[in-house]
């Protein structure tokens, strides 16, 4: 066992606990302090898991969003702070945002896979990219973000190819 540095003050008011009882035996003020430093140290340790507690709690009475709204606002995320914009996704022409859904999808089915390399066979980006998540639910949101991801970059895709129309609805003729 380590032994437990007394606090000075700690000590001092100890001493002057024995004192006023007209004891001055210095290892029973030490034992003392020593137990309530480690009685200290044992109820930090409590409030720190009893917050745990409380803040899990808190977010088990939270209302859930549903898994589009949870899924929009990753899409939102990866835009304003990973910087992932349509126009960087437009250059994706590969099926990479496909890949790397698959991947988070699959690592939410089975929590075990890819736990012992840095990126799984057929990553699509740098490893530094693969960041799953214990939590299988926030794999899924990210493997739905860059899914919303590809369908949106197939849709400007598609828009791009055809045609521009008139009012009538019939293809312009330049």
């Amino acid at each position: 066992m380590s032994e437990t540095k007394i606090p000075d003050d700690l000590n001092d008011e100890y001493r002057r606990m024995l004192r006023l009882r007209g004891t001055t035996d210095d290892d029973f003020v030490i034992k003392m302090a020593s137990e309530v430093c480690r009685l200290v140290e044992r109820i930090a340790v409590a409030e720190s898991r009893v917050a745990e507690l409380e803040a899990e709690n808190q977010r088990l009475k939270a209302p859930a969003s549903s898994g589009v709204v949870l899924i929009a606002a990753e899409r939102q995320r990866q835009i304003d702070v990973e910087g992932w914009t349509p126009e960087h996704d437009d250059e994706h022409s590969s099926s990479e945002l496909n890949r790397a859904a698959r991947f988070y999808a699959k690592k939410a089915q089975y929590p075990e896979s890819y736990t012992d390399v840095k990126a799984p066979m057929g990553w699509p980006w740098d490893t530094e990219w693969w960041k799953p998540s214990p939590d299988p639910i926030r794999n899924l949101v990210k493997a739905g973000a860059l899914i919303a991801a590809e369908i949106d970059r197939l849709q400007r895709l598609a828009a791009r190819a055809k045609p521009a129309e008139g009012e009538d609805g019939k293809p312009k003729i330049k």
